[in-house]
């Protein structure tokens, strides 16, 4: 595997994670609201962490290295 590959697949992989982050930051609150079960404050702080990390590494993968 080349180098190019390698910088391509960390690329993809960071656009991916940041797509995650979103995504759970979304839809994980809305899949409650529209469900019978409400979500705690715990759940609440749980699913904005998880996203926030998801979107911090996607972004860190993302980077352009020299």
């Amino acid at each position: 595997m080349t180098a190019e590959t390698k910088r391509q697949l960390t690329k993809m992989s960071g656009e991916a994670m940041r797509e995650i982050g979103v995504l759970l930051f979304v839809f994980a609150p809305l899949d409650s609201f529209f469900s019978r079960d409400r979500l705690t404050a715990v759940g609440i702080i749980v699913i904005v962490v998880v996203a926030i990390s998801f979107h911090v590494l996607g972004m860190i993968l993302g980077l352009e290295r020299q």
